[in-house]
């Protein structure tokens, strides 16, 4: 999902004066730490996750909830959704496109 322009410059503008990101891990996947990494699926959807800084996975995949908590809402939802184990990483990554909207603040 993509941002209107002008909300991605004001996130950039905050970025730019926020203190604790993690710099380094930006320029090991070399991508611009003033770039969020924000929305995954419908912004209609019944459900909205919210969360804070990203983490490693997120900056590396560009994906917010990706990481190692992510993985864990996105394990419980399949395990509701389809009553079966979520079977991999893939899995996980196509259910928050199909079912909920996810966003890394």
């Amino acid at each position: 999902m993509a941002l209107p322009t002008e909300i991605c410059q004001a996130l950039r503008e905050l970025a730019a004066h926020t203190d604790g990101i993690d710099r380094p891990v930006y320029q090991v996947f070399e991508r611009d730490p003033l770039e969020p990494i924000i929305g995954l699926g419908d912004a209609d959807a019944p459900i909205c996750f919210f969360g804070r800084d990203p983490g490693r996975e997120e900056v590396r995949h560009g994906e917010p909830f990706i990481g190692s908590g992510g993985q864990i809402v996105r394990r419980v939802l399949y395990r509701h959704l389809h009553g079966a184990e979520i079977p991999d990483f893939e899995a996980g990554r196509g259910l928050g496109r199909h079912y909920f909207w996810i966003n890394t603040v």
